[in-house]
């Protein structure tokens, strides 16, 4: 019998006493590390409802969504890996019962590298897919299109035809799908959304319409290099001291994949110089090494920014930019994130935006406020990247 991890219990316990404002940084570290030993030292089966019901909900608090990575199937074989599985399918099956949207959108996406499919898996995407939340919806969508399920197609359409606050998102990921697995509804469906009245999905449309990925970058040759020193991509922020600067080094796309080499600069304290080569001492320094990029994520992004900043004022001045963007690919991660200002919600070319990287190498966050010329600035500066 594995040891107990005799503090995990108390340790929830004592933090759902805590009012949500009030929570502190340590005590969440505590809760995430006493999850991952939980994880380590005990078999899932001597596992306790308590246990389960606790370890789920430290997963819905995990600021940088690292712990449910830690389930996956990745290099793992034999027993070791139908014992991981199982319990894998088990945590997310309860997360449907008594999972957060953050647990269960998680768990959706998570199942997509669970290994072949069979009854057991495609029955659990489902149920995610039937989940009352539209994100969960739309990555257990995705997921079963990853894995080739053949309900794929129907659970597609029914992403497009249903009505919710989010649907040019969702009717996005439908047309993802429905491409990837090769549906005839594709090209009647895409072409219907290149020339509605939504603009965002009619952008995304006219990029998978399109013969080849529409931002500049993806015009390289498989597998030759280009040299970008000297190029910097700018998360800059208008009345803040924080910013992110990213150098790329080198890209080279193979395939549908942008590796991207570069170093990532973020500084919290002070304002760069107009010459960002003329730091001596940067703040804060985080160097990135094989972050990869998602060529048509990439494209999505910019097809959505683009379509939002190139709107009348009168009409940017109704509509708010927000959305989550996952620009990365295999074992990276550059995420985006576009919400409205909370103390100023009603005006609609602010944002704050929250920037999440994540490689073998390390992770951080930024969150910042800006206007639109970020925005503009960061599609800019990729739109250009041209051999």
């Amino acid at each position: 019998m594995g040891e107990p991890v005799s503090d995990f219990h108390s340790l929830v316990t004592r933090f759902r006493g805590i009012e949500e404002d009030a929570y502190d940084f340590e005590e969440q570290s505590h809760l995430l590390a006493a999850a991952r030993d939980l994880l380590q030292i005990r078999p899932y089966q001597e596992w306790t409802a308590d246990e389960i019901r606790d370890f789920l909900f430290v997963c819905s608090l995990d600021p940088d969504e690292e712990l449910v990575p830690c389930l996956g199937l990745e290099g793992l074989c034999g027993g070791e890996l139908a014992q991981s599985r199982s319990r894998l399918l088990a945590l997310a099956s309860h997360s449907l019962e008594i999972g957060t949207q953050q647990c269960r959108s998680q768990f959706a996406e998570i199942l997509r590298g669970a290994g072949a499919l069979d009854e057991e898996l495609e029955t659990l995407l489902v149920r995610f897919a039937e989940d009352e939340d539209e994100y969960v919806r739309r990555m257990a969508v995705d997921s079963l299109g990853q894995l080739h399920s053949p309900l794929s197609e129907h659970f597609a359409l029914r992403l497009w035809h249903r009505e919710n606050p989010n649907q040019q998102h969702s009717r996005m990921m439908a047309l993802s799908v429905l491409k990837k697995i090769g549906s005839k509804h594709f090209d009647q469906l895409a072409g219907e959304a290149a020339t509605g009245e939504l603009p965002i999905l009619a952008r995304y449309a006219r990029a998978m319409l399109a013969p080849v990925p529409t931002i500049p970058i993806a015009r390289l040759s498989p597998g030759e290099p280009l040299g970008l020193d000297g190029a910097a991509l700018r998360f800059a922020a208008r009345l803040s001291e924080k910013e992110c600067l990213i150098f790329p080094k080198m890209l080279r796309l193979e395939e549908n994949t942008l590796s991207l080499y570069a170093d990532v600069w973020m500084n919290t304290f002070v304002r760069w110089p107009d010459n960002p080569g003329a730091l001596d001492n940067p703040s804060h320094q985080v160097r990135l090494r094989d972050l990869q990029l998602d060529v048509r994520e990439v494209a999505h992004f910019c097809g959505q920014a683009r379509a939002w900043l190139e709107l009348p004022l009168a009409e940017i001045g109704k509509l708010h930019f927000e959305g989550e963007f996952t620009l990365g690919s295999g074992g990276s991660h550059l995420d985006l994130t576009f919400k409205p200002r909370q103390n100023l919600p009603h005006k609609t070319d602010w944002f704050i935006l929250t920037v999440r990287y994540r490689t073998q190498g390390g992770h951080g966050e930024l969150v910042l406020e800006s206007d639109r010329s970020c925005l503009e600035e960061f599609v800019t500066n990729w739109e250009t990247l041209e051999v």
